[in-house]
């Protein structure tokens, strides 16, 4: 069993297995004159860079090689001291064991890599879900507010194929459910000439980007002429690609019989005043009596578009506001579903992150739109008691001290405040005010809440040390058909219904509310509420 299976001054070649890496060589030259004077140098090509000049000893020793390629070199002087520089060789080879082979390696590598693969789309796919279940959130929250809107709303996409449709809509296209809809378009449900004229339109806005606004039309329902306000508009994804579009529909027959009954009351008012005017002066006074009530009647024309105005701005707020947690929501989701992105753990975390902002920012957005619809509609009613002032402020700010900037909130007042209000429109008060000073605070930043108390009225003051507003928007802030976004420090987006919301709470209290502020040294809120 040896491994020589020559003389060793014959072998070119020497194969060892890993466990025979421990060997001894010996050589002599020969050189018989003056023999014990030759001298040896010895290298192991692989494993030395160096000769080893050992003298007159014959002999080298090697422990433990690792496996590998070696050669095993060695020369001789004569008792002058001449060197043979080309001396003789040997190839050694030492064998790996079974588990250092290369096949052993790749199988290990190749285990390894299945088993991370594994671990990986378990993480996928549970992130995945928990996507999946914030979208399904939203989308019901969506569907509950948008059911809840008495005009048709409904959501297509690029083939104008309805995706979203409220009840209104559902109802008035004779359906019993949505299903009966989802990814048809309106061939399926009107004529042909038309579902041609709402297919190229929609097509023209989805190529251009250039929204519908109040496109008016008349449409014969059950027999009766209805008027129909109609507005469009393109959705558009975080690439700035247009997905789809909204479409809101909105009866507004009553308005235009309102205005058809204005204009002929006016024309009539004419036809009075002139034969008034050949009158004698004892119809005068009917005269201005006829006046007054045209008065009354234009009055009553400037509140009905204030009140469209403000409808326009209600439902801007849904179509804009709404659009940007949905489309960064798509934009991630389209992310996490495509299995050809490369992204590490860390990217996957920012993207979780990013998607519960959207989230929150969706649901504050909610929260504030059903709490002005609720105030638009006299839903709320006014329920007063005496609270203590500090109490009711530790209350919510112990609701909100846990933020994510560790942003302090004080309250200053030593002297025992009460007040008789509405308890949840108070907090209500706090609430957003406090939030909003949160959101435009810098990290570890302060909020204090101090109170004036003279014998009519408390003056509350909530006051932080952030990034401060603009003077010209001071006087936007209150007022609903102004469009303000300031975007907050750690890039946190609102809508301004918030403090609209504080203002006709604080008007309902009998007060007023106010803001100071300065650029870069902070804010103070404002708000009196009479003794």
């Amino acid at each position: 069993d040896s491994p020589l299976k020559k003389h060793i001054s014959q072998t070119k070649k020497l194969v060892l297995n890993y466990d025979q890496s421990s060997f001894t060589f010996r050589f002599i030259a020969l050189n018989y004159i003056f023999s014990e004077k030759n001298q040896y140098a010895y290298m192991m090509e692989g494993f030395e860079k160096n000769w080893n000049f050992i003298g007159n000893k014959n002999e080298a020793t090697y422990m433990n090689l690792n496996p590998g390629n070696y050669t095993f070199r060695v020369k001789a002087s004569n008792n002058d001291g001449k060197w043979n520089e080309e001396g003789t060789s040997i190839k050694i080879i030492i064998l790996p064991p079974w588990w250092g082979t290369l096949w052993f390696r790749l199988i290990i590598g190749l285990i390894i890599f299945l088993l991370m693969g594994y671990f990986l789309y378990i993480i996928i796919l549970k992130i995945r879900r928990q996507a999946n279940l914030t979208i399904l959130d939203e989308r019901n929250q969506l569907k509950t507010m948008i059911n809840n809107i008495p005009d048709h709303i409904f959501i297509k996409d690029t083939k104008s194929r309805f995706l979203i449709l409220n009840n209104n809509t559902i109802k008035y296209m004779q359906g019993k459910s949505e299903k009966e809809f989802l990814y048809k378009t309106d061939f399926d449900f009107h004529p042909k000439e038309k579902a041609e004229k709402y297919f190229r339109q929609e097509q023209e806005i989805i190529s251009n980007g250039i929204p519908i606004i109040n496109e008016e039309s008349r449409r014969n329902i059950n027999g009766q002429e209805m008027v129909m306000s109609t507005t469009k508009c393109p959705i558009i994804n975080l690439k700035g690609e247009t997905i789809g579009l909204i479409g809101i529909v909105r009866d507004i027959t009553y308005q235009k019989i309102a205005e058809l009954e204005i204009i002929k009351q006016s024309e009539e008012l004419r036809n009075y005043n002139f034969l008034l005017n050949e009158k004698n002066l004892l119809l005068e006074e009917r005269q201005q009596q006829i006046e007054k009530q045209a008065e009354k009647l234009t009055l009553a024309n400037g509140q009905l578009s204030l009140l469209n105005a403000t409808k326009d701005r209600f439902f801007s707020i849904i179509a804009h506001d709404l659009r940007n947690p949905f489309n960064n929501i798509l934009g991630f989701t389209e992310i996490l579903n495509d299995n050809d992105t490369n992204i590490n753990d860390e990217e996957k975390k920012e993207i979780t992150k990013q998607l519960f902002l959207s989230a929150s920012n969706t649901y504050e957005l909610l929260e504030n739109l059903l709490e002005w619809s609720r105030t638009q509609s006299n839903r709320i009613t006014f329920k007063s008691q005496q609270v203590d002032l500090e109490n009711i402020c530790q209350e919510v700010i112990d609701s909100l001290i846990y933020n994510s900037k560790n942003i302090k909130i004080k309250y200053l007042p030593t002297e025992k405040i009460e007040l008789v209000v509405d308890s949840n429109m108070f907090k209500t008060i706090l609430r957003n005010i406090i939030s909003n000073a949160i959101k435009f605070s810098h990290k570890n930043g302060l909020i204090n809440i101090d109170a004036l108390k003279n014998s009519e009225k408390v003056t509350i003051t909530i006051s932080d040390n952030g990034i401060g507003i603009e003077k010209e928007n001071l006087s936007k802030l209150f007022d609903l058909t102004q469009k303000l976004s300031t975007i907050g420090t750690a890039q946190e987006k609102g809508t301004g219904l918030g403090l609209i919301i504080c203002k006709e709470f604080v008007e309902k209290h009998g007060g007023e509310i106010w803001v100071e502020s300065e650029v870069g040294n902070g804010s103070d809120f404002k708000f009196t509420i009479p003794l």
